[in-house]
């Protein structure tokens, strides 16, 4: 249990020391929860649209991050900040793809729900930003590498529907989607 003091001492620290400090003080979590609710929410909400899931994809993302809490400190990824946007983007966009199967959530519904959305100016540019981020990163792939995950991330498309649109077998999309996300680390690494 941390003191009141200490828990104010924590609060005025960097994620990275929280997050640290989380491991031997569950209740250091606390203060990660506090300044990243409200933004993650925000970001669950541009990939899922105004839905009740949004809420649980922020919790899951939450107890991911505290879980693998541990994996991040060996971690050389960057800053808190952006391994936990990830964990949350690659949570937020599962469930998309869930729901899009399960047939509760059209691309269109989501783009309806957009445009009576006020969007924040800072998402906006950090949206925009990291789209043609990925699309420039794409541009610089082979045409199937670049197509395989533009179908399986972007479209959400199954890997059984991939291969027959590919005209391949699924086991052949696997390889393919591994070797295209190996490709495109190698290929933003060199671009920055």
């Amino acid at each position: 249990m941390l003191s009141d003091e200490k828990y104010q001492e924590l609060t005025a620290e960097p994620d990275e020391v929280v997050l640290t400090a989380s491991l031997s003080s569950p209740q250091a979590f606390e203060i990660i929860v506090s300044r990243y609710q409200v933004a993650f929410c925000r970001k669950a909400r541009r990939i899922l649209g105004n839905r009740p899931e949004v809420d649980d994809v922020v919790v899951d993302t939450f107890a991911k991050i505290y879980f693998r809490a541990q994996s991040f400190e060996g971690e050389r990824s960057g800053a808190f900040r952006s391994w936990g946007y990830r964990i949350l983007t690659n949570t937020a966009l599962s469930c998309y793809r869930t729901l899009k199967r399960s047939g509760r959530l059209s691309a269109q519904s989501v783009f309806d729900e957009r445009l009576y959305e006020t969007p924040d100016p800072k998402d906006e540019y950090e949206v925009h930003g990291l789209t043609d981020y990925v699309a420039s990163v794409l541009r610089r792939l082979p045409e199937h590498f670049s197509r395989a995950l533009s179908y399986y991330f972007i479209d959400g498309r199954p890997q059984r529907e991939i291969a027959r649109l590919e005209g391949i077998s699924v086991s052949a999309v696997k390889t393919r989607l591994l070797r295209a996300r190996r490709e495109f680390r190698r290929v933003a690494e060199t671009i920055g």
